[in-house]
């Protein structure tokens, strides 16, 4: 069944104490998931305060009361803290089904969204994962071990020796062939990273092409000593034994590297004021004081928020775009009586 998981912004449930059954304060609803194949809740996302980890929780398991802002668990706090937690990284994208059914499991709740002959097959699939490689490496080494006897009864052993040593000698060849061959993949993706992390040479439009260890690189450079500069770059990458630099040096190249930098320098201008939009229109983050600082997939936050859930809330949101790769948080959390009243980037 393809079900379809979102999370919903619920205002009043958003930001609600949560409590154990004996009362203790265990931290605050961080989000909700919303199930809509079935119009239902799935999930609470409890924001942890023991560990500032996030949890997930049946929504069966919340009772909420609006006037209070209150979300009561029927969970223990040893429970939540050993429950499967969620990736900041990869929240809020969708959940994985099986992953949803062993959150339930964990809690002791039975998966609502499938029916009672599902949840018997999806107890067994673990101890029939488990039992499938054993039988498939069983039946092989039988199916060899027939294979070779029928060989050596027909033409001998002698020369069924000699077509097992051809046949090692010819997988063995094919296996370094492989071998060499990643290696050679991952020498380019190093050259690759070094010239990308180079502000001197990272807006260059240099090919890279390595086989047997040998690094071939074509382009242009804007000056001769840009040139040995990239050659000694990918001199220096592991696995790389050779070094063929083609690059041709054409001082006209500088300005289009200068060109490239400006025109990053706008995009970056612009996904900021971006993010700055969506902090302002998110009632999320009332009370917050945050600068956003991009430097190509790279997102740096700095200034004041009035709770660590507020903190991670603006994280969380920076990492739901697609051109994200990486976030600097470091957002102070000031007292109450401290908590500024604006916003600004």
């Amino acid at each position: 069944m393809d079900i379809t998981l979102r999370s919903l912004s619920a205002s009043p449930v958003l930001g609600a104490t949560v409590q154990s059954p004996d009362g203790e304060e265990l931290g605050d609803v961080f989000d909700v998931v919303w199930d809509a194949a079935h119009d239902r809740l799935r999930f609470a996302v409890i924001w942890l305060r023991r560990d500032k980890g996030l949890r997930p929780v049946p929504w069966a398991a919340v009772r909420f009361q609006p006037g209070e802002r209150v979300a009561w668990l029927d969970v223990t706090p040893d429970k939540l803290l050993a429950a499967p937690q969620i990736d900041p990284e990869e929240w809020p994208r969708t959940t994985e089904p099986e992953w949803d059914r062993e959150v339930y499991t964990h809690y002791g709740y039975p998966p609502y969204w499938i029916g009672a002959w599902d949840r018997v097959r999806s107890s067994e699939a673990p101890r029939r994962r488990r039992l499938w490689p054993q039988v498939v490496r069983t039946v092989l080494v039988l199916l060899l071990v027939v294979g070779l006897g029928l060989l050596v009864i027909r033409q001998g052993w002698a020369t069924t020796a000699a077509q097992v040593r051809g046949v090692a000698a010819a997988v063995r060849q094919t296996t370094e062939a492989v071998r060499d061959t990643s290696a050679d993949a991952a020498a380019v993706a190093k050259i690759k990273a070094a010239l990308a992390l180079s502000k001197r040479v990272s807006a260059l439009d240099i090919k890279v092409d390595v086989h047997n260890g040998t690094a071939t690189l074509t382009g242009r450079a804007p000056a001769a000593e840009d040139r040995a500069l990239i050659g000694q770059m990918a001199a220096d990458i592991v696995g790389v034994r050779e070094v063929r630099n083609l690059l041709t040096v054409d001082p006209a190249t500088a300005a289009d590297q200068e060109r490239r930098r400006l025109a990053q320098r706008v995009e970056e201008l612009e996904r900021q004021g971006a993010i700055i939009d969506m902090f302002l229109a998110s009632p999320e983050m009332d009370g917050a004081k945050v600068k956003v600082q991009v430097t190509g997939d790279t997102v740096a936050l700095e200034g004041t928020v009035i709770s660590d859930v507020q903190s991670l809330r603006a994280e969380l949101m920076v990492r739901s775009l697609p051109w994200v790769r990486n976030v600097s948080n470091r957002l102070r959390r000031v007292n109450a009586g401290e908590s500024p009243t604006g916003r600004e980037g």
